[in-house]
C-alpha cells in the first residue's frame, strides 16, 4: 500500500503538476521567459531522471521513491527553481561537451555519410562487430538487458547449465 501511495505521489508531483502548470502557462496571453525557462528546464531534468531510471542508474538508491518525490517537489517549486540549478550544474556542462559531436554525427546521418560515423566510432564499432561475430546478434539485446537491470544475473537454462 505504501509503495502504491508513493508511486501515485511521485506521479502527481513529478508529472501531473508540472504538465498542468505548463499547460496553464501556454494559455496565458503573455508568457515570461523566466516561466518558460523553469518548465522547459524541469522537463529536461525530469526526462534525464527517467533515462537514469530506465537504465538502472538510480534503482540502487535507498528510499528512492520518497527521495524522488522530494527532489521533484524541490525542482518545481518556483521559490527554489531546483530544476535550473540541476541543469546548470549537472546537465549543461555535459551537454556543452557532447553537443559538437552530436551535431556532427547528426549532420553526417542527414547526408547519409555512414563512413564518417564508422570512422569516428571505429574502436567502439569494431568491438560491437566482434561481439556480434562471437556471440550472435542476440548478444546486443542480452547486453542491453543486463545494463538495464544493473546486474549480471545469470538464469539457468532448461538443461540446467548457466548462460
Amino acid at each position: 500500500m505504501i509503495t502504491f501511495t508513493l508511486k501515485c505521489a511521485g506521479f502527481g508531483v513529478g508529472y501531473l503538476y508540472p504538465t498542468y502548470s505548463a499547460l496553464k502557462l501556454l494559455d496565458r496571453k503573455v508568457i515570461g521567459p523566466e516561466d518558460v525557462t523553469l518548465w522547459l528546464t524541469y522537463f529536461i531534468v525530469a526526462f534525464s531522471l527517467v533515462i537514469g531510471e530506465s537504465i538502472g542508474l538510480v534503482s540502487w538508491i535507498p528510499a528512492y521513491r520518497m527521495l524522488k518525490i522530494l527532489f521533484c517537489a524541490w525542482m518545481v517549486n518556483p521559490r527554489f527553481k531546483g530544476a535550473i540549478t540541476v541543469y546548470k550544474k549537472g546537465i549543461q556542462p555535459v551537454f556543452h561537451q557532447l553537443s559538437p559531436s552530436i551535431d556532427k554525427h547528426t549532420e553526417n546521418l542527414k547526408k547519409g555519410d555512414f563512413a564518417a560515423i564508422q570512422q569516428e566510432l571505429g574502436p567502439q564499432f569494431a568491438r560491437v562487430q566482434e561481439l556480434v561475430k562471437k556471440h550472435g546478434p542476440e548478444a546486443i539485446e542480452k547486453a542491453l538487458n543486463l545494463a538495464g537491470k544493473g546486474g549480471d544475473k545469470k538464469k539457468p537454462e532448461a538443461n540446467g547449465k548457466a548462460e
